[in-house]
């Protein structure tokens, strides 16, 4: 997790923030979106039972719509499956 935040370009300020039962990090807090949406820019990241998770939203939305989206995020990590493509036939 610490890799991951160091990598990205933190831009407003870093936020810890529940998702689905745990703590996540929140480095992109109301940005300007880079992207053809615009508006506002917000990223978390999270790791779940050894899996990363990352949540990125663009647009014309805001910091409690964000947070809103957060709540309604459940994991279940028990459930995945990993697959390795090099061994798909």
């Amino acid at each position: 997790m610490d890799d991951y935040i160091k990598s990205s370009m933190p831009c407003g300020t870093e936020e810890q923030v529940p998702v689905g039962g745990q703590t996540g990090t929140v480095d992109l807090n109301d940005c300007p979106g880079q992207g053809r949406l615009g508006g506002r820019v917000y990223d978390l990241a999270v790791v779940v039972g050894g899996r990363g998770y990352n949540f990125t939203m663009e647009g014309q939305v805001d910091h409690t719509f964000w947070l809103a989206m957060l709540a309604t995020v459940t994991f279940t990590p028990q459930s995945a499956t990993d697959a390795n493509p090099a061994s798909s036939p």
